[in-house]
């Protein structure tokens, strides 16, 4: 993989693998069966188009938690160049 940045890899219940990585177009996937050997997905899974109340200019370094439950969460970077407070200054705005 290419550009690839931030992994982060969990195994999943039948044993194999998925990677969340910051990627050039935001937050991508691959998968792989060992762990060594990884395919690429296609598709993005988070990028600037979130919904979020912020115009986003960067997504990156997820982190993936499994809840008690067994559903999973995953925690994001996310960049705007929004400042949640005009006073403040700095003019961007990292939050997760």
């Amino acid at each position: 993989m290419r550009n690839a940045a931030f992994p982060d890899v969990i195994k999943l219940k039948n044993g194999s693998w998925r990677m969340y990585f910051q990627g050039n177009r935001g937050i991508q996937s691959a998968s792989s069966k060992d762990g060594l050997v990884w395919s690429e997905e296609s598709g993005v899974r988070i990028d600037t188009s979130a919904n979020t109340n912020y115009k986003l200019t960067q997504v990156g370094a997820s982190t993936t938690i499994q809840m008690d439950d067994g559903t999973y969460v995953l925690v994001y970077r996310a960049t705007t160049d929004k400042t949640f407070d005009e006073d403040a200054p700095n003019k961007g705005a990292n939050f997760l």
